[in-house]
């Protein structure tokens, strides 16, 4: 039987990866659910619904359901030991082609008017391998003048700093589980005082993405060697380079128009 969550996605269409993402973000709410209800759901019809099953290597709805319960009851995300290169490569190339697939474009363009709005903008470095990401984020929007960006690396600075801040504030989220404790524990005290969230996490369900006012998504699993954990964020730079070239982009053409109409 099939893995659900390593379906390939360079056969899927548009309409059949919205239909993967949904499966990916409600996981509960599709286990419950008939193929008529589930198709209801997603706008599509029943037999639309079975052909996808069967495209993707299930024999029908009620065998797709079936492979989603074991991952389901797992709490930690499935681990993969590689040790060839060949296959890192194979793995390192399936991400970006999954990502490329996921990055919703309208999500693009939120999360841009997000950071062209809001008065400032806190990340949090959480150390490690992430916050070489988090470190880019910094510089890169340090060196095209956008002003009032803070990061900060300790849990409860940030929660302090959040508690004082509100809608006009944007809270940036990169987490490569997307269930960070720390992290996630920041972004509930940054819902509870109405700070808008941005965040960057994995396609799987996660806490992060669910409370997040927009969620930018990439594909990946974990990876160990000797229990190491070596999991590409190669991925989270794909879709961090996409967000802010966007936003430079944003930014060039608000300046074109602004000398056009002076």
């Amino acid at each position: 039987m099939n893995d659900i969550r390593s379906i390939p996605v360079d056969n899927l269409n548009k309409s059949e990866l919205k239909i993967l993402d949904y499966i990916y973000t409600h996981v509960d709410d599709v286990h419950s659910m008939s193929v008529q209800e589930f198709a209801n759901t997603v706008n599509f019809s029943p037999s639309s619904i079975i052909r996808f099953c069967k495209k993707i290597g299930f024999s029908g709805f009620a065998e797709l359901k079936f492979s989603l319960k074991a991952p389901n009851e797992r709490s930690e995300p499935p681990v993969v030991e590689n040790t060839n290169i060949n296959l890192i490569l194979s793995d390192l190339s399936y991400d970006i082609d999954g990502t490329m697939r996921v990055l919703n474009e309208g999500d693009i363009a939120k999360a841009v008017d997000l950071l062209t709005t809001t008065q400032s903008i806190h990340l949090f470095d959480s150390s490690g391998l992430t916050g070489v990401i988090v470190d880019y984020v910094e510089k890169y929007l340090f060196t095209i003048g956008r002003q009032n960006v803070y990061k900060y690396d300790a849990e409860h600075q940030l929660k302090h700093v959040v508690e004082k801040l509100n809608q006009n504030d944007l809270l940036l989220m990169i987490s490569a589980s997307g269930n960070f404790g720390p992290a996630f524990e920041i972004v509930k005290t940054a819902k509870f005082h109405n700070v808008k969230v941005l965040s960057i996490t994995p396609f799987q369900k996660n806490n992060i993405a669910a409370l997040s006012d927009v969620s930018l998504r990439f594909f990946t699993y974990q990876r160990k060697n000797i229990n190491t954990d070596f999991t590409s964020r190669l991925p989270i730079f794909y879709v961090v380079n996409d967000l802010l070239q966007t936003y430079v982009a944003s930014l060039q053409e608000s300046e074109v128009h602004h000398d056009t109409n002076n």
